[in-house]
């Protein structure tokens, strides 16, 4: 079990223009926790012909920027995908959590965008059209803006796991790593740049086959607009994904010949193969869960 205090983080000290000075200072004031177990067990049988080992794994961290130890100071908006900034640095929070606007569905008709009004009776989003992506507005004030937005989940799982099984019998020996993650966010850029008209820069997705139609209601991939005058592409919940996966990561199979094969000029001679993320189980759509 840890319990670790991270102190006197360089933390950029907002000035007021007033002052003249270009660049604000840094000072080293910020406070991080990180808290959690990682647990190991071992298993060895080495008494028998048929020798083996399994090993497992299970850790947890649970992450917190406890203050930036400045007054006044503002969030930092981190991780730009395409110059725009997906992620936050607030206190109290996972640093890095994805802040974005939340997407409720896809408009399936012109009578639920004109019933999706504010408390004075005025449409929250006036321009949007039936496959259009609806947005929560969180703050009530009757419109979509930046102030919508919220801590949509971050990128640290609830756990991390391995499995590991080592083998041998008669010069045979079989290796297996078994790895995962769970409970952790992704922030699917490639769904976002596939689900749109791009242009002529690169190809669109597959999931843009799936797309909004009068006559193929989607729920989850809006219709195809060049002018979008509803901002479908602002980023939203829209294009997070559960992060969570089990993975083969090596198999490795092979044989060991013994001293009537290799005689006493060789000292050992071992052929092999190896498997490299042979099998992947994940919800995630993207190319590869295990993302930095």
């Amino acid at each position: 079990y840890f319990d670790k205090e991270t102190t006197d983080i360089l933390i950029q000290v907002p000035l007021v223009s007033s002052l003249g000075v270009g660049v604000a200072p840094f000072r080293n004031s910020g406070q991080v926790s990180n808290k959690g177990f990682d647990f190991n067990i071992t298993y060895r049988n080495r008494d028998k012909a048929f020798k083996y080992e399994i090993s497992a794994n299970v850790s947890h961290v649970a992450n917190e920027l406890v203050t930036m130890g400045i007054a006044g100071a503002k969030d930092i908006y981190v991780s730009d995908y395409k110059n725009v900034l997906v992620g936050r640095i607030s206190e109290g929070t996972h640093i890095g959590h994805f802040y974005l606007l939340n997407a409720l569905g896809i408009f399936q008709s012109q009578s639920e965008i004109d019933g999706y009004k504010s408390s004075s009776g005025d449409l929250i989003q006036p321009n949007a059209k039936p496959g259009d992506v609806k947005f929560e507005d969180r703050d009530k004030d009757g419109v979509i803006s930046a102030k919508d937005r919220f801590n949509a989940g971050n990128s640290f799982p609830t756990l991390t796991y391995s499995l590991n099984f080592n083998s041998d019998y008669k010069g045979f020996d079989l290796s297996i790593l078994l790895i995962g993650s769970q409970g952790n966010k992704i922030f699917n850029g490639l769904r976002l740049g596939g689900m749109f008209m791009q242009g002529t820069d690169y190809n669109n997705g597959p999931l843009i086959l799936d797309r909004w139609t009068p006559t193929n209601p989607s729920t989850t991939v809006p219709r195809v607009t060049v002018k979008d005058l509803n901002f479908n592409k602002t980023y939203s919940t829209l294009y997070i994904e559960d992060g969570s996966y089990a993975r083969v990561k090596y198999l490795t199979m092979g044989y060991t010949f013994n001293d009537k094969v290799t005689g006493n000029s060789i000292s050992k001679l071992r052929l092999y193969l190896t498997l490299q993320n042979p099998l992947t189980f994940t919800k995630y759509t993207g190319y590869d869960p295990e993302i930095g």
